[in-house]
């Protein structure tokens, strides 16, 4: 199951988080330059700065699904 939804809106990378240590890390599918599953670290994403200073997003519509129904 996914149940967090995070994305870039200045281009087409998205993560979806499956499993979260409860500090820092999410373990789930990362949709980018390669799609794949694996690690990714929140702090890592909140640190992020895009064009005009945007953020990495939380998608807070999103609601928890299978993974199958996510890509």
């Amino acid at each position: 199951m996914v149940y967090v939804k995070f994305f870039c809106p200045w281009n087409q990378w998205t993560w979806f988080g499956m499993e979260f240590d409860g500090e820092d890390i999410f373990f789930g599918y990362v949709m980018g330059h390669c799609n794949e599953l694996g690690s990714f670290s929140l702090m890592e994403l909140e640190s992020v700065k895009g064009p005009f200073s945007l953020d990495i997003e939380r998608d807070i519509y999103f609601e928890p699904q299978r993974l199958s129904e996510c890509k």
